[in-house]
């Protein structure tokens, strides 16, 4: 909590009356910034103030992200534990509706962590084609590095997806842990690692196909220097 919030409440609770029994404090603030993450619309509370244990929860209409992951929108936010200080933020026990362009909204968990120019930002178990992913990225000076894990998705539900018109039919599960780094500007570097199970394709042509085999495979994608046309390894 910033130190002029902390007067403000200091002073009231000065004051007050000992006859009201007052338990919660709610107070709307327009926006909370740290870094280059945002809170709009928020509304804090505070709860248990005759208790020792008198803590602090957020709800906001959403919260802004990085340039980099601004195509991530999180709307109707709640931290069920929250503080704020300067320059600093913390959200724990996070919930949010997640809008992006890639599926339909849906509800999950989240933390926020951010401190002395540094973030830690994590999603957990976001429901994707059929199976669940989870985040977890870091921000410091510009510089930003995300990991992916995604786990039982659906290869049939993928392939509609991408629309992979070459394929007459694709099913299997894939496990996959993707490492991306990049700066405000962009992806810089890719390092993907999947697992495909009971994977069984055919092409239109019927001059591929397999049944129920495992498929392993990485891949590394780096930008390379301007005017570059960037570079790929596989294996």
């Amino acid at each position: 909590m910033n130190t002029i919030f902390k007067w403000l409440l200091s002073s009231f609770l000065l004051y007050l009356p000992a006859a009201y029994a007052i338990e919660t404090i709610n107070f709307t603030v327009d926006s909370i910034s740290a870094h280059n993450w945002t809170l709009s619309k928020a509304e804090l509370s505070l709860s248990k103030i005759n208790s020792p244990k008198a803590q602090f929860s957020l709800s906001a209409q959403s919260l802004k992200l990085p340039k980099a992951l601004e195509n991530i929108q999180l709307l109707q936010v709640q931290c069920l534990q929250f503080s704020w200080q300067a320059g600093a933020i913390h959200c724990q026990r996070g919930k949010a509706s997640l809008h992006t362009k890639l599926f339909k909204k849906q509800n999950l968990d989240f933390s926020l962590h951010v401190k002395n120019q540094q973030a830690r930002f994590t999603l957990r178990d976001l429901h994707l084609f059929g199976g669940k992913i989870s985040l977890s990225a870091t921000e410091k000076s510009g510089h930003w590095q995300a990991n992916i894990h995604a786990k039982q998705l659906n290869a049939q539900k993928i392939n509609r997806f991408v629309q992979l018109n070459q394929l007459e039919s694709l099913s299997g599960t894939i496990e996959s842990n993707i490492q991306l780094k990049g700066d405000m500007s962009g992806l810089e570097q890719a390092i993907i690692n999947a697992l495909i199970t009971q994977l069984s394709l055919q092409d239109k042509q019927g001059q591929l196909a397999s049944e129920d085999v495992s498929l392993q495979s990485s891949f590394t994608l780096t930008k390379q220097a301007k005017n570059g046309n960037g570079k790929h390894s596989k294996s």
